[in-house]
């Protein structure tokens, strides 16, 4: 793990793929689509963002109490949001 992400060789990935696909046609008898999920790193990006640039301290000071910071990420039809209450 590197700064809070996680590295793998390419030829490992690809291989764990693999397996992991014919791992799943087995148990189902069918050929399957493994589709891999990367909302969370522009979700990620969204949420440090907004302690890098310290909006809450800033938010403070025009006298805000409650705050809760959330990303959004879209991809054609379909958005995750992620989000947490701050308690400062």
């Amino acid at each position: 793990m590197k700064d809070g992400t996680n590295a793998m060789d390419e030829k490992v990935l690809v291989s764990s793929l693999q397996i992991l696909s014919q791992l799943l046609y087995k148990h189902f008898g069918q050929k399957t689509v493994i589709l891999i999920d990367e909302y969370d790193v522009p979700l990620d990006k969204a949420l440090k963002q907004i302690e890098e640039k310290d909006y809450v301290a800033k938010l403070k000071q025009d006298g805000m109490d409650n705050f809760i910071k959330y990303g959004i990420a879209c991809f054609k039809k379909v958005c995750k949001v992620v989000g947490e209450k701050i308690n400062d």
